[in-house]
């Protein structure tokens, strides 16, 4: 069973994901309150809704949680993921990634990704993405995983152990 602590943070991680995740992603969390709501005792249940952690202001438009479910997907299914982009110039320019994850900064999401077009790893602003198509699959190949982007000095990760996900062994997108 959930402890207190936990029932809080599960509660206010799917309350901003609700607010500020992919439409797939905002569904999930509704669901997963409801789910939560349906096998917590009545203590737990009630600290859930008393629970204030909520989410008000600016929320992603439909076409950033768009964009959102259609990298998280091609970032499950391995598939390269093509899309135009307006950089903070106001360039313009097609892009071809293998998508590797995505971050949120406090009101802006970002992609991070193998491009095709710098030979390198990039980061994305989700919200000057644009015509997203989801592309065939990859192999994923030595040196362009998420924990080699991690490893990078010049990745922006905060200073904090690799996600498990990423660590030496384990299978790594």
């Amino acid at each position: 069973m959930f402890t207190r602590s936990e029932i809080a943070a599960l509660t206010a991680g799917a309350r901003l994901i609700r607010a500020w995740g992919g439409l797939e992603m905002a569904r999930g969390a509704e669901e997963a309150l409801a789910k939560i709501d349906a096998v917590t005792d009545d203590d737990l249940r009630a600290r859930s809704r008393q629970l204030q952690v909520h989410s008000f202001g600016t929320q992603q438009s439909d076409e950033t949680r768009a964009a959102l479910d259609t990298i998280e997907g091609c970032i499950e299914a391995k598939k390269k993921l093509s899309f135009d982009y307006l950089d903070a110039a106001g360039q313009a320019t097609a892009r071809t990634i293998r998508p590797l994850g995505l971050w949120f900064w406090g009101k802006i999401w970002t992609s991070v990704g193998w491009c095709e077009l710098r030979d390198d790893f990039r980061m994305f602003r989700v919200d000057r993405m644009a015509a997203l198509s989801e592309g065939p699959a990859y192999k994923p190949r030595p040196g362009q995983s998420l924990r080699d982007f991690y490893r990078r000095p010049d990745s922006g990760r905060p200073d904090i152990d690799l996600p498990p996900a990423c660590r030496p062994g384990c299978d790594n997108r």
